[in-house]
């Protein structure tokens, strides 16, 4: 009998406590909507060099005391959770916590009756360091509960409804991947008429996965704020060794440390021998950012390059803060251009291209002057009989002007940012065939392989060349009268030489050079002068790797028959 009045009282009480679950979701929503307005001032913490928390998983159990009116009604019990922690990176020491629990209590008035609480749910938990080892924990949440109502292995009652928790505790880092925790926790299943709240003791003990950050160099007080690396050109390698290839902005984003030694370095994967260091920036204080040029030295194997690649570029800093080092990585993707692309935005850039040490240059260079060695005529300039046999032994050789119908050298010279292609000297004799850019790389490789010093003659929408005789100005009837067809620079006198004439007298393409040179002086227009010793100081030439072929240069007969036919 007296069973009975306690199920009938018991069931009435459950009835009233679970009749309005549409009341009960609203006021879940209300529940939730406050965690996330009582968490947001916590996004405005700074950021500093703790660890992150990545991912941990943990238990908890405990004695839990029944609160409020139901204190009453049910004895104290067990609980005990299973969660995962997981750092979502919004800021330091906030966690995002999927949790399932258990609760479970006797009935006073009969202790054969058992109600079990299964509760998931997702809470919010902030860890805030006191010292290496120790932390101080909050935590709210919330989510749903199934209450199941059992006596001698019978269900006599189920409901389902929101609940809330926060809780207190004290974490004791024993390692990186394990740390204990004792605190104590309240938790309220909720129900309109009366809800069961109670506090709980508990203990848990966490496993964090992975490695200690401290032990990988992370650290938190700077930022990489942006990576750039221009698009990048295969010719131009040793350029950006002393020249950027792009920039890097950094950000000391610590509220109180200072970070000093920074640089950056960067490596690209095949392509570089070992990374390229910066210069250092000596200290940033919190709050600065600074900027720093980012250099490429790379390997001729770029020169392997022969359609525009993008690359993947490694960039590393390294910094020190107090007196430990760190460092930060990043990837970036840059566009390499193939091998033969340039811009004329700096016409020097062709000295690239001009490759006196290039073995199959050398060997037609030196091979035509030494059939001369013993013919020539001693009261002719030296470097102008060298320069002549050269130019007829390309005739002769079958070299011929050929204008790129895919860059046109007189459409892409006027466009800074156009891409043009430029053969080097090396594929212009094989391929026995180049325009006008081509054509003065060529020549001005074969005359600096014997030791005659060149330059380039730019003039709107076309490039040629010029040589140094080597004869003082005051001293230039020893090469002509006629000071027309010569240049004056550095106090010597200058033969400027039409290279697209190969094939013609040497004679007419000195004419045809000093033309052009005197009618753009004439009338004003843009002239480039360009000594290619000094270009290369800012341009060096390529450095191409060996392949077995030697152009087989023609005899003297053959040089002379080119002009008797």
């Amino acid at each position: 009998m007296l069973s009975c009045i306690i199920k009938k009282s018991f069931y009435k009480i459950i009835s009233k406590k679970f009749m309005k679950k549409k009341t009960q979701l609203n006021t879940t929503l209300m529940l939730l909507f406050t965690t996330v307005i009582l968490l947001t001032p916590t996004f405005l913490y700074p950021k500093d060099t703790s660890p992150p928390y990545t991912l941990t998983l943990g238990a908890r159990g405990g004695y839990i005391m029944p609160m409020g009116n139901q204190k009453d009604i049910l004895n104290s019990g067990i609980n005990g959770s299973i969660f995962l922690n997981y750092n979502p990176k919004l800021i330091n020491n906030l966690l995002v916590q999927p949790e399932f629990i258990y609760s479970g209590f006797r009935l006073q008035a009969n202790r054969d009756v058992l109600s079990s609480f299964y509760a998931f749910g997702l809470n919010a938990s902030y860890n805030i360091p006191l010292l290496k080892f120790l932390e101080v924990n909050a935590l709210l949440g919330g989510g749903y509960y199934i209450n199941r109502l059992v006596e001698n292995n019978n269900l006599i009652g189920k409901a389902t409804n929101p609940y809330v928790k926060a809780g207190l505790g004290l974490d004791i880092v024993l390692h990186y991947n394990f740390n204990l925790n004792a605190g104590v926790t309240y938790l309220n299943y909720l129900a309109v008429d009366n809800p069961t709240s109670a506090l709980a003791v508990v203990g848990s003990i966490n496993y964090r996965f992975g490695k200690n950050p401290e032990e990988l160099n992370y650290d938190r007080s700077i930022e990489i704020e942006e990576i750039k690396i221009q698009p990048l050109f295969s010719a131009l390698y040793k350029y950006y060794e002393t020249h950027p290839a792009g920039k890097i902005r950094i950000t000391n984003i610590s509220k109180k440390k200072d970070v000093t030694g920074i640089k950056a370095s960067v490596m690209v994967k095949d392509f570089m021998d070992y990374p390229t260091a910066s210069k250092i920036i000596p200290e940033l204080k919190p709050g600065e950012s600074a900027e720093l040029d980012l250099h490429m030295l790379f390997s001729n194997k770029v020169l392997s390059v022969t359609e525009d690649t993008p690359l993947s570029a490694n960039v590393r800093v390294d910094y020190v803060v107090g007196e430990r080092e760190f460092f930060k990585e990043e990837n970036v993707t840059f566009k390499l251009y193939n091998r033969n692309a340039m811009t004329w935005s700096d016409d020097r850039k062709l000295s690239s291209f001009i490759t006196p040490k290039d073995p199959p240059v050398k060997v037609f260079a030196r091979t035509v002057i030494q059939q001369y060695q013993n013919e020539r005529i001693n009261i002719l300039n030296q470097n102008l009989q060298a320069a002549i046999e050269i130019f007829d032994a390309l005739g002769a050789y079958g070299i011929t002007y050929v204008v790129d119908p895919k860059t046109p050298f007189t459409e892409l010279s006027a466009t800074e940012d156009a891409v043009d292609y430029v053969q080097y000297p090396r594929e212009t004799l094989r391929f026995k065939t180049g325009d006008c850019d081509d054509l003065t790389a060529l020549y001005c490789s074969l005359l600096e392989n014997i030791g005659i010093s060149t330059a380039l003659i730019t003039i709107p929408g076309h490039i040629f060349m010029m040589f140094d005789t080597g004869v003082s100005r005051y001293d230039y009837r020893q090469i002509t009268d006629n000071r027309g067809v010569l240049i004056e620079k550095k106090d010597t006198i200058w033969i400027p030489v039409e290279i697209t004439m190969i094939g013609e007298p040497f004679l007419r393409a000195w004419q045809e050079g000093a033309r052009e040179y005197n009618e753009t002086v004439k009338k004003g227009g843009e002239v480039g002068l360009y000594l290619t010793a000094d270009a290369w100081g800012e341009y060096v030439p390529v450095t191409l790797e060996e392949f077995g072929w030697e152009p087989d240069v023609p005899t003297k007969d053959q040089i002379a028959g080119l002009y008797k036919s």
